[in-house]
């Protein structure tokens, strides 16, 4: 509501009874029920979105009525002059009844996801502890430095593995293996050539463990012929 001193309205709205209204010597009987003919914009604009207004507030209230909820008294006004009548008592407890259900069913989501918030927390929580269990005994967390690092390992082993195969000598399995194979090195022996000795030289200049009885060879061969 605007409000506008007596001085305004009379001078914008009756401007020919302004200066005796001034001076006091105005005593004209207004008719408060006649409707004023000022226009204006914003008069235009009330007027035009005056129907529209209760168009909406109908079809609020019918919403409302349908989904059992509380009406407003303008709301009630409006239904009652399209010959839309309620009963009170019934319709309150209507509405009693559909807001405990509302009540219930909203208690129930809120319950339903708070079990679900609280299941994910949980999931989390495990999935964190396996982890961690994983990362402890070993396991990394990217599976693609896992593969790098147990690829590298691997080859490590192999590598170290070779290594020691080749250092250590094969073992006989078999003695008569062994003693045939000694006996072969044996017989494939070269026994290392003296160098030739001059017309000369001695038996005497012979080594002691080259030297052969020349003398007992002869004796036993002369021994023997008749």
């Amino acid at each position: 509501m605007v409000k506008i001193s007596m001085d305004v309205f009379v001078r914008c709205l009756q401007p020919e009874r302004y200066e005796q209204w001034k001076q006091g010597k105005d005593g004209t009987v207004l008719d408060h029920q006649r409707p004023t003919t000022l226009n204006s914009p914003e008069l235009e604009h009330w007027r035009a979105n005056r129907v529209t207004y209760r168009e909406k507030l109908l079809q609020r209230a019918l919403q409302k009525k349908e989904q059992l909820r509380r009406l407003k008294l303008e709301e009630v006004k409006v239904l009652a002059e399209e010959g839309i009548e309620l009963d009170a008592v019934a319709y309150q407890r209507q509405v009693e009844e559909r807001e405990a259900q509302r009540r219930q069913d909203r208690e129930e989501r809120m319950a339903r996801e708070a079990l679900q918030t609280l299941e994910a927390m949980d999931r989390e929580d495990r999935e964190r502890q396996e982890a961690l269990a994983a990362q402890d005994a070993g396991g990394l967390q990217d599976p693609q430095v896992d593969l790098l690092h147990l690829t590298a390992n691997g080859e490590k082993k192999k590598k170290k593995k070779k290594k020691k195969k080749k250092k250590q000598p094969a073992l006989p399995s078999d003695p008569m293996n062994s003693f045939q194979a000694a006996f072969e090195k044996f017989a494939t022996f070269k026994i290392p050539q003296t160098p030739k000795q001059p017309k000369g030289s001695n038996d005497t200049d012979l080594p002691a463990e080259g030297k052969l009885d020349v003398n007992g060879m002869q004796q036993v061969s002369t021994g023997g012929m008749p």
